[in-house]
């Protein structure tokens, strides 16, 4: 399904069942910044299955904004504000969310 708000972004969710609800998968294809809050909200119900992240669509190289947004404070908050990536990536962190192949 999609869950980008725009719908033509095509970033969507992919959920598998398993016959053991401790196997299930959770799946976001391409999410933005803007999806944070609904990988959060997904990774909170899911507890320990497996939740991933593929193809995200943030740079691996940062510009000021990106760089400020890490530094915390008010001015890393702005920076975040408008539209680094610092603070969607540290609550990823936060989450766990582990690199497993990033080129």
């Amino acid at each position: 399904r999609s869950i980008d708000e725009s719908g033509v972004d095509g970033i969507g969710l992919l959920l598998t069942e398993s016959t053991t609800p401790s196997e299930d998968v959770c799946c976001f294809m391409q999410p933005s910044q803007e999806t944070v809050n609904s990988i959060q909200s997904i990774s909170d119900q899911a507890g320990d299955r497996l939740v991933m992240i593929v193809n995200p669509q943030w740079r691996n190289v940062d510009d000021a904004l990106d760089s400020a947004s890490r530094s915390g404070g008010l001015f890393g908050s702005v920076a975040s504000f408008l539209g680094g990536k610092g603070g969607s990536l540290k609550r990823l962190d936060d989450m766990g969310f582990q690199n497993g192949y990033t080129i």
